[in-house]
């Protein structure tokens, strides 16, 4: 009897230090501290306990916008305005026993929603040959996003870039050109202008006469008897008479400047004796081209 009584005490005393460890009433879980605005969150702790228990969970300091289950410790909710809550705390009580988690402090950012894929802008309607012509659409897309422009009906003068939706170019024939349509897309989703038509049309030109009196002086008060003639000095700047017409006639004493585009053109005369010694130019007078 002694040798059994040795040889089961130890055993005896396992089982009973068994028996208390299994008993042991705990609460665990790591709360999410972040959350974000239009979206779920939602935590539930893990309670281990020798005795069942319907409705054994508490809460202290909820955030307002959640809501929290008394049977399984859930906390959840969907927060609608950025903030930050501190001082939650998660506890149980089984029988006599209170277990609780470590306060936590959730923070709650807000995410502005993905702006809509918009294309806008007005384009020209007409152009002319010769004058260079572009235009590029707005877009408005959330940021980062990459863009890819389609266009159809495109104009045979004309060069687009797909990456930034600019159609231009130099159309160097009247012509119209109907039912251009410019689109973009974010691989999601994509926007559209509203169809439009381009006129090319050839400049129209003008003409400006000159008239002026022949000098019969020189600058010097003498008189003036070698004239050989003039020069016509013009341009679409008072200061950039760029252009030159050379009348070698003394006796002239008008001139007509042809092909002159639409816009305000600046002239001014000087004459010339036979040795080609020039006088100052005039004083500068301007016409303008409709």
């Amino acid at each position: 009897m002694r040798d059994v009584k040795f040889i089961c005490g130890p055993f005896a005393a396992m089982a009973l230090l068994v028996s208390m460890v299994a008993q042991a009433t705990s609460l665990s879980g790591t709360p999410p501290t972040t959350a974000t605005t239009g979206t779920l969150y939602s935590f539930t702790p893990t309670l281990s306990a020798p005795n069942s228990c319907s409705s054994c969970f508490r809460i202290r300091a909820m955030p307002s916008w959640a809501t929290f289950s008394s049977q399984t410790g859930t906390l959840s909710g969907t927060p609608t305005a950025a903030g930050v809550w501190s001082g939650v705390r998660i506890y149980a009580r089984v029988s006599s026993t209170r277990v609780s988690l470590a306060p936590f402090t959730i923070t709650v950012s807000s995410t502005a929603p993905a702006a809509a894929l918009k294309i806008s802008g007005s384009p020209p309607t007409t152009a002319q040959t010769g004058t260079y012509f572009s235009f590029t659409p707005t877009v408005l897309a959330a940021a980062g996003t990459t863009l890819a422009f389609t266009i159809i009906n495109k104009p045979g003068f004309a060069s687009f870039n797909a990456s930034t939706g600019l159609l231009s170019g130099t159309p160097a024939a009247a012509a119209t050109y109907d039912n251009i349509g410019i689109a973009v897309s974010d691989g999601k989703a994509s926007a559209s202008l509203v169809p439009f038509t381009l006129a090319v049309t050839a400049p129209t030109l003008g003409m400006a006469t000159l008239d002026w009196t022949i000098p019969t002086l020189n600058t010097d008060g003498s008189a003036l008897t070698d004239l050989a003639g003039f020069r016509v000095y013009y341009g679409s700047s008072s200061s950039a008479l760029n252009n030159q017409v050379s009348i070698a006639s003394p006796a002239t004493t008008q001139a007509s400047i042809e092909q002159l585009t639409a816009g305000t053109w600046y002239f001014a005369i000087s004459d010339y004796n036979s040795a080609g010694v020039e006088s100052a130019k005039s004083a500068v007078v301007n016409l303008v081209v409709h």
